[in-house]
C-alpha cells in the first residue's frame, strides 16, 4: 500500500518548503512539502520560526531578566551569597522537583556559594511547602529559603518565612489560585499575571534553570557559560520531558540539546541512568525513550525509584548508594562539566543499603556522595 500526503494549507507550504530547501537545515527535499505543509498546521508559517522549532540552539533561549521578579530574585541570591548566608532549597519529591535542586544548587555551588536542600516525604510530608520545615530552618540560620517546583499556593507557608524572618523566593510553573500569588519576597512564575515570560510552558526545573542561567550571567566569566549550560541541558531535558510539559519554545531547546548531551554524559550518575535503562549505548534518544525505555525502566522511572528509596533508607537510617555496581570505587571523568565536577581521579565511595547495590541517586540524593582522593 502507498501513502499519498494529500496537503491542506498548500498554497503556505509550498513557500515554506522553498524556504526550507534553501536553508542550511539539510532536508531531504522528498520530505520537504509533507515536513512544510506539517508546520503551518502547527501555525509555523515563517522560515525562521520553523528553523527554530526544527533545529534548536541556545541562542534561541530568553533573557532570564524577561520573567517577572528575576531581577530582584538574582539581587537577593547574590546579596546572599556575598555575605554567605545560609541558603535553603525547598523542592519536591517528583522527578521535576528533584532535578530541579539539583539545577539550582548546582549553579549556586558554581558561583562560589553553597545551599542546603529539602525533598519532603511523599506520604509523611505530601506536597507542598511546611510551616515546621521553614521554622527549623530558621532556628538553624537560614536566610534564604529557594522553593523550586512548588509554593505557587503556599500562603501560609510565606506568612511563616515573613515570621521567621526568612526571605522566601518562590519559583514554580503551576498555575497561580484565585487568590492570586503568596506574600513572597518574590515569586518567579510564568504563569503568573503580569508575566510577560515567552514560554508559560517550563516545567518546575524549567524555572529553576531560568534563575540559575541569570546568577551565572552575573558571576561567571561569558567564555564557560556556554559549556556550563551545555551541561544543565541535559538534567532541564530529562525534567522537561518527565513532567510532560509541551515541547514547545524553550522547552524544545532544552529537550533537543539535553538529548543530544545525554548521548555522551561524562558524570557518573547520568552515565549509570542511562546504563540501567539501557539508553547508553552512544545513540541518539528520543524524547519517548527518556520518558518509556525499551528496558521497561525509563529515566523518570529509575528518578522516581530512587527518590523512593532515599526515603525509605532514611527511615531506617540506613545509606544510600550512588552508583549501581558493586565494584569498590568508581574513578571519575572529568572531561566535561556535566554535574558535580571532580577533580582528576577523583573517586566515589560506595555505600551498600539493606538490599545491595541499588540503582544510581546521583540526581536526587546529592548530599551522600563520599568523595576521596585516589
Amino acid at each position: 500500500m502507498r501513502w499519498t500526503s494529500n496537503p491542506v494549507n498548500s498554497a503556505k507550504a509550498s513557500v515554506l518548503a522553498a524556504a526550507l530547501h534553501d536553508s542550511k537545515l539539510k532536508i531531504a527535499a522528498s520530505t520537504l512539502p509533507v515536513l512544510a505543509d506539517l508546520l503551518v498546521g502547527r501555525g509555523i508559517e515563517e522560515p525562521e520560526a520553523a528553523a527554530r522549532f526544527l533545529s534548536p540552539a541556545l541562542s534561541d533561549l530568553h533573557d532570564p531578566l524577561r520573567m517577572t521578579g528575576m531581577k530582584s530574585a538574582l539581587d537577593r541570591l547574590e546579596a546572599a551569597l556575598e555575605r554567605k548566608e545560609k541558603i535553603l532549597i525547598y523542592g519536591d519529591y517528583d522527578v521535576d522537583g528533584t532535578t530541579a535542586i539539583v539545577i539550582l544548587k548546582t549553579a549556586i555551588e558554581l558561583c562560589g556559594g553553597a545551599a542546603d536542600f529539602h525533598v519532603p516525604h511523599r506520604i509523611r510530608e505530601g506536597y507542598g511547602m511546611r510551616d515546621e520545615v521553614i521554622e527549623r530552618a530558621a532556628a538553624d540560620g537560614v536566610r534564604l529559603i529557594i522553593s523550586v517546583d512548588t509554593g505557587i499556593r503556599a500562603f501560609a507557608a510565606a506568612e511563616t518565612a515573613r515570621r521567621t524572618g526568612v526571605d522566601l523566593i518562590v519559583t514554580d510553573h503551576h498555575l497561580p489560585g484565585l487568590d492570586g500569588v503568596p506574600q513572597a519576597l518574590v515569586v518567579l512564575n510564568p504563569n503568573q499575571n503580569g508575566c510577560d515570560y515567552p514560554c508559560k510552558y517550563l516545567c518546575g526545573a524549567g524555572v529553576a534553570f531560568k534563575l540559575a542561567q541569570g546568577l551565572m550571567q552575573r558571576r561567571l566569566d561569558i567564555k564557560d557559560q556556554s559549556r556550563l549550560l551545555m551541561s544543565f541541558m541535559k538534567v532541564v531535558a530529562i525534567a522537561t520531558i518527565a513532567d510532560a510539559v509541551p515541547l514547545l519554545g524553550e522547552n524544545r531547546v532544552f529537550a533537543k540539546l539535553g538529548l543530544q548531551g545525554l548521548r555522551r554524559p561524562v558524570n557518573v550518575g547520568l552515565k549509570a541512568l542511562l546504563e540501567v535503562a539501557k539508553l547508553g549505548d552512544g545513540r541518539a534518544l528520543t524524547a519517548s525513550e527518556v520518558a518509556h525505555a525499551p528496558s521497561g525502566v525509563s529515566l523518570h522511572d529509575l528518578v522516581e525509584q530512587r527518590r523512593a528509596e532515599r526515603q525509605r533508607c532514611t527511615q531506617l537510617s540506613l545509606p544510600i548508594s550512588w552508583y549501581g555496581r558493586p565494584e569498590p570505587a568508581i574513578a571519575a571523568d572529568t572531561d566535561d562539566a556535566d554535574f558535580f565536577p571532580a577533580t582528576p581521579g577523583t573517586v566515589f565511595e560506595l555505600k551498600k543499603t539493606a538490599t545491595g547495590y541499588a540503582a544510581p541517586t546521583a540526581l536526587v540524593e546529592i548530599e551522600v556522595i563520599a568523595v576521596k582522593p585516589d
